[in-house]
């Protein structure tokens, strides 16, 4: 089974935080993100 590109994306954004410390505002930040370009293409794909 072929994993999501959002799988994928939390796969390595895990990855990412085992390795580097990170604070939270940036952690935040970029979950913000994630979510926004999840909701942009979910109502792109509605269209």
């Amino acid at each position: 089974m072929n994993e999501t590109q959002l799988e994928a994306g939390y796969r390595k954004y895990s990855d990412f935080l085992l390795y580097k410390p990170i604070d939270v505002s940036q952690l935040t930040m970029a979950v913000d993100n994630l979510i926004v370009e999840k909701n942009k293409e979910l109502l792109s794909n509605k269209k």
